[in-house]
């Protein structure tokens, strides 16, 4: 998709680009005005806890990397 390619080169000059929230929120609203869609992943560890989320077209993560992802137990996909 070139809109995810889009959004991947000007990611750098958005505010708060590590933020995982935030950046999937927006590459989801971005693709939703093209008339596009894509699952919104979270997803949990247990040691250390942490949070992440990401988004997802059939199996391709779309603004992360499938190595990452893969550490977390997806507990909802919207």
């Amino acid at each position: 998709m070139h809109q995810v390619a889009a959004f991947r080169a000007l990611l750098p000059w958005a505010p708060f680009q590590g933020v995982c929230l935030y950046r999937s929120f927006l590459l989801l609203n971005l693709l939703r005005h093209a008339g596009l869609d894509a699952v919104w992943a979270f997803g949990v560890r247990t040691w250390p806890f942490e949070a992440h989320c990401w988004l997802q077209a059939g199996d391709l993560v779309l603004d992360d990397h499938l190595d990452h992802v893969a550490g977390y137990m997806p507990i909802l996909a919207v």
